[in-house]
């Protein structure tokens, strides 16, 4: 798992994002953060890559696109 990832799982973690993930389904949530994020939001993973930091902008666009990535997320 590349460095960007392991920040925004920790940073998910620690800030909520999955709260309402029963423990069983979290690897899957991970996953397909992981690649909703890469797929639609991929300056995030970027910017953590290229600079080494999560910085207010970055922690922002983070927290929205986990929001919106909750919102239509289920279990399978």
């Amino acid at each position: 798992m590349s460095l960007a990832n392991q920040v925004i799982s920790l940073w998910a973690v620690g800030n909520g994002a999955l709260d309402k993930v029963p423990v069983t389904h979290v690897k899957q949530w991970e996953s397909e953060a992981h690649a909703y994020i890469a797929a639609n939001h991929a300056e995030i993973t970027q910017n953590i890559q290229r600079t080494g930091q999560l910085d207010d902008n970055t922690i922002n666009s983070l927290r929205l696109a986990l929001e919106d990535f909750n919102k239509s997320w289920s279990p399978s």
